[in-house]
């Protein structure tokens, strides 16, 4: 068992310590300016602290991954609070404030990665910009193997490190694709009835106006 201090800067400001169960820390500061992605810090803590909370303020230089495998918590970013459980991945972007702790009662259990430089700046605000911070499902379980080998990578700087982070970036943006691709046409598709209101449509015609074979019309305007 690693017991590692948490706080909410790399800097300064401990604010408790928290036992992990894997750790890693770059042995010298990520160039947020280098062409590679690099890995500050990531870890594997199987349950935190009854009291854990880490907070931060839009200083904070660097981009975050969480899988939660065990617990409950919360996650407050961008004016937002969204609850957190086993089987959710959360993302939280560079230079944006944000506070994520436990449930009291049921501590998260988390793998997670921080990392900067490379274009992961971009990548990781437009996720969250697009899809926002949570995601699950198979994606949660893609997300949460390549953070988890990432603590048993060699060397956690240079190409092959940046490849598997952008991987993990990918996997996520595939998802968002999907979400905001649904999105947009239930929207068209609302639109398309509410001006037609004056006629009694059949899903066979409303699935002809968009190319789509009724029975995943159906599925798909049902999300």
């Amino acid at each position: 068992m690693i017991h590692n201090y948490y706080w909410d800067d790399l800097e300064h400001d401990i604010v408790g310590t928290c036992p992990h169960d894997e750790y890693y820390i770059a042995p010298k500061a990520v160039d947020l300016n280098a062409l590679y992605m690099q890995v500050n810090r990531a870890g594997i803590v199987l349950r935190t602290p009854e009291d854990f909370v880490i907070t931060r303020d839009d200083a904070y230089r660097y981009s975050l991954i969480h899988c939660v495998i065990h617990g409950k918590g919360s996650v407050s970013c961008r004016g937002h609070m969204y609850s957190v459980h086993a089987g959710q991945a959360f993302v939280l972007a560079p230079n944006e404030g944000h506070l994520y702790s436990s449930d009291p009662k049921d501590p998260l259990g988390l793998v997670w990665v921080e990392y900067g430089g490379g274009n992961s700046a971009q990548l990781t605000t437009n996720i969250l910009d697009v899809g926002g911070p949570i995601y699950e499902g198979g994606t949660f379980v893609d997300v949460m193997n390549l953070c988890t080998s990432i603590l048993y990578q060699p060397i956690h700087e240079g190409p092959g490190i940046s490849l598997k982070l952008y991987e993990i970036l990918m996997c996520i943006y595939k998802r968002v694709e999907i979400e905001s691709s649904g999105r947009a046409v239930n929207h068209d598709i609302l639109k398309y009835i509410d001006e037609n209101i004056d006629h009694r449509l059949s899903l066979t015609e409303i699935s002809q106006a968009f190319g789509y074979h009724p029975a995943y019309f159906s599925s798909s305007s049902r999300k």
